[in-house]
């Protein structure tokens, strides 16, 4: 006889709930024992814990549902003994990255991450896995990033259309000065900006301002000293010059 650890078994008016064999006599009309034997099984109750993790977006199937929330969710399943096996699971979702390009020159790159493709008018181009990439031709560039996390995700595509025409900074004659700097600088364009942002070394934005002038003053005293990356984003493209503070 199997039952399930937690219950029992009633072995004529005796309750048992340990595994063992257990024996009782019966009595017939005509007198004449029956020796009954009993061999007691206890199945035991299992439990199993899951750890799960999936990035945003996706979802994770747990007992016929499909989930798509971090959380910690339970399902029971029953052995061939009709015995409950406890199943809990701890979801983690991860957010997708969000990498964005950025444009100086001839050059485009992206934040910092574990793993990168560039794609061309939506192709892969081959051996472009760096975080980096130098243009050579026009076309619709974007970049598929994959964090530490194992998420991946394509960023948004930019239009390249400068190739074969004077650089944009040599074309607006834009000017940074002082550089280095120890705090203010000015930026003098010869067409009215639309945005100036500021980068660090991570690629992690620490300014950026929407303008419309043509001359610009910025106080930057409260950025710790080192190498920053200023870009000047214009309705034709992103100029980008490398700035020191010191």
């Amino acid at each position: 006889q199997n039952i399930c650890a937690g219950s029992s078994y009633n072995f004529n008016g005796v309750i048992l709930s340990a595994a063992g064999s257990y024996y009782d006599t019966l009595t017939a009309v005509s007198g004449c024992d029956s020796i009954v034997t009993l061999n007691l099984m206890v199945n035991a109750v299992s439990a199993v814990t899951v750890f799960q993790t999936i990035c945003s977006g996706d979802i994770y199937w747990f007992g016929g549902d499909s989930l798509s929330q971090a959380g910690v969710y339970r399902d029971s399943l029953q052995s061939i003994y009709g015995c409950d096996s406890i199943v809990t699971l701890f979801l983690i979702v991860h957010q997708r990255p969000q990498a964005t390009i950025i444009l100086a020159a001839d050059t485009m790159y992206t934040q910092t991450y574990i793993s990168y493709q560039w794609l061309q008018n939506g192709q892969a181009i081959g051996g472009a896995t760096a975080q980096s990439l130098v243009l050579s031709q026009n076309g619709t560039y974007s970049v598929v990033v994959t964090d530490s996390s194992g998420c991946s995700d394509t960023s948004a595509s930019i239009s390249i259309t400068h190739l074969g025409i004077p650089a944009i900074g040599s074309v607006l004659d834009v000017q940074l000065y002082p550089n280095p700097s120890t705090a203010l600088i000015h930026l003098s364009m010869s067409k009215p900006a639309m945005a100036i942002a500021i980068y660090d070394m991570e690629g992690r934005i620490v300014y950026k301002i929407n303008t419309s002038e043509v001359e610009k003053d910025i106080d930057l005293n409260w950025l710790a000293k080192g190498c920053y990356n200023v870009d000047i984003i214009f309705d034709s493209g992103t100029y980008r010059r490398r700035l020191i503070l010191e």
